[in-house]
């Protein structure tokens, strides 16, 4: 999808489900492309929320703690592999008709090593086959 710097602006709320859903968005001033909005994946390698670094603390732990530093690392590698599928899915609904979004914990850059997938699936009616 192509759209101009302007309409980006006024609707990057909108581009960013359709980015994240799987869509690449082409963004252009005067003609040029200057800017693409694309699937966290498709940017390179098993990629993580831009949050990965707020990966839940444990409260009343010290951060700098090898406790913490333990937790935070089983976190991430939970994350690395719990991310890419639940874009998988969100893809894939997507790809049918399903207006879908991953919600919750990780897509507020609080995933903990015990957190679930929360995605948000909107009933559009019937899907594709």
């Amino acid at each position: 999808m192509k759209v101009t710097a302007s309409y980006a602006r006024q609707n990057f709320a909108a581009l960013l489900e359709r980015a994240v859903a799987g869509e690449e968005i082409l963004i252009e001033r005067h003609g040029r492309q200057v800017a693409r909005l694309l699937p966290a994946a498709a940017a390179g390698g098993a990629a993580l929320p831009a949050k990965q670094a707020g990966v839940a603390e444990v409260r009343g732990v010290d951060p700098r703690s090898a406790l913490s530093r333990v937790l935070r690392e089983r976190a991430l590698k939970r994350l690395a592999v719990a991310y890419p599928r639940a874009q998988s899915c969100v893809a894939q609904l997507s790809k049918r008709g399903a207006k879908v979004r991953i919600v919750g914990s990780m897509a507020r850059g609080a995933f903990r090593q015990s957190s679930d997938v929360d995605i948000l699936v909107e009933d559009p009616g019937p899907l594709q086959e």
